[in-house]
């Protein structure tokens, strides 16, 4: 009997049947993502990098390979491939032991027949091809759910790179108007010891050189904020952004509504919304699949060692769907399958309604931007060219001249915002875009 237990034993422990591949799915198109890991060779390590004059390019950069959302986003897409592999396998085979017929008194196990086999379960659906058909839709969400989260990645680093910029802008331009009004006191000053000015135009420059003082120090904070906004942004908490290197005055081009609207079927959000409910759909088909139920085979060798006979059993079972028939599941699955949609419609609506917001900022940001430096400027840079012309002519006192330059100054200051407005309202525009992903 042991060489045909050693058989048996085998045979339990055999590989199961071979597994087709799955079916091939319809996969939209997903934004590349950098290999898990992967680092640029010229990228400064250790835990407190100091990034002097960081650009839009490096800031990009270090997102894409640092950015734990990022990270979390790739790991997502292993694990549901991990999964499509584990999808539609057979079930184990069962080992089956035991003994029969065993007289309680005298000759128990002399007298007993004993069993030794194998069971299988065998799907009479096509259940396993659904589960399949489930990983790999799961795997194709995962993989859009990551483009989606790489889109956001990018425009909130456009969004906080643009605040940098425009912080460290306001921070220049402030510290000069500090040093325009620390010169006028200190002329007012000369002035009021020659017996050329009066006390309350001193204590007035006073008053301008205090509020210039002030500003200047909120700038400064400012700019802290807006630079560890942007290490968030680009999920590096253990570096340091010691300046920004880029330029407020883009060529920010308005790109038509028409052809934006057109490629709404391209959006992240909506190929996520779309993955979701291709998900929905094939957990339907898999939920009615499992209603049917699958067949129990067994074959088991038997042995009577009171009569030493030889025997063998074979058993088929199916189990009787009286207590749960699979119809709740089934509906389960249905009603999920029309939230799915429904929640595709309304992020198609949604995103419809915030292309058409974020174009109409961007417009009007440029045009406020041409404008100002259309109408404008010219017209505050001719001033100060006059005042300074005066000056030199010995018409206007050196007061006048710098209080020209503080107009001129305050208008370059209201060219930064603009310049920062339309930046933020072009990263808005950004997952509507053309993006062939990092590197």
């Amino acid at each position: 009997m042991r060489p045909l237990l050693s058989v048996l034993l085998v045979a339990s422990c055999s590989t199961p049947p071979v597994v087709s591949p799955p079916p091939p799915v319809q996969k939209k198109a997903a934004v590349a993502m950098p290999a898990h890991g992967e680092r640029r060779p010229d990228r400064p390590t250790g835990p407190s990098a100091v990034e002097v004059g960081l650009t839009l390019e490096r800031a990009l950069d270090l997102a894409f390979s640092e950015h734990p959302a990022l990270v979390r986003a790739r790991a997502e897409v292993d694990v549901a491939a991990a999964r499509l592999e584990q999808a539609g396998r057979w079930t184990n085979p069962d080992l089956v032991a035991g003994f029969e017929n065993a007289p309680i008194e005298g000759g128990t196990f002399q007298q007993a027949e004993y069993l030794l086999g194998v069971g299988q379960s065998v799907p009479l659906s096509a259940r396993h091809a659904r589960e399949r058909d489930v990983g790999a839709r799961e795997r194709q969400l995962a993989e859009e759910e990551a483009s989606a989260q790489l889109f956001e990645v990018r425009r909130a680093v456009h969004g906080a790179f643009a605040t940098a910029l425009y912080a460290q802008a306001v921070d220049e331009l402030v510290g000069e108007l500090a040093r325009v009004a620390e010169q006028s006191l200190g002329l007012a000053r000369a002035r009021l010891e020659a017996g050329d000015a009066v006390a309350a135009e001193v204590a007035k420059m006073r008053l301008e050189h205090g509020l210039a003082q002030r500003e200047a120090r909120r700038a400064e904070t400012t700019w802290r904020i807006a630079s560890g906004d942007l290490v968030a942004a680009i999920g590096a908490p253990a570096r340091t952004i010691d300046s920004v290197a880029g330029d407020l005055d883009l060529a920010l081009a308005l790109p038509a509504l028409e052809e934006l609207v057109q490629r709404l079927d391209e959006n992240p959000a909506i190929l996520v919304a779309a993955a979701r409910a291709d998900v929905a759909a094939a957990q339907v088909d898999l939920a009615q699949a499992l209603r049917v139920p699958e067949l129990r085979f067994e074959l088991l060798y038997r042995r009577d060692e009171a009569t030493e006979i030889n025997a063998f059993d074979a058993f088929v079972g199916v189990p009787l769907n009286l207590w749960s028939s699979g119809r709740a599941y089934v509906k389960e699955k249905r009603r999920a399958l029309t939230a799915a949609r429904a929640d595709e419609l309304a992020q198609r609506n949604a995103l419809a309604g915030h292309l058409r917001r974020a174009h109409l900022e961007l417009e009007r940001a440029i045009e406020d931007l041409q404008h100002l430096r259309s109408e404008i400027l010219p017209r505050v840079e001719e001033l100060m060219a006059l005042s300074s012309a005066r000056h030199e002519l010995g018409d206007i006192l050196l007061d006048e001249l710098l209080q020209a330059r503080r107009e001129l100054l305050k208008k370059r200051l209201e060219e930064c915002a603009l310049q920062r407005e339309a930046l933020r309202a072009f990263a808005e525009l950004t997952p509507y875009l053309e993006f062939d992903g990092p590197g």
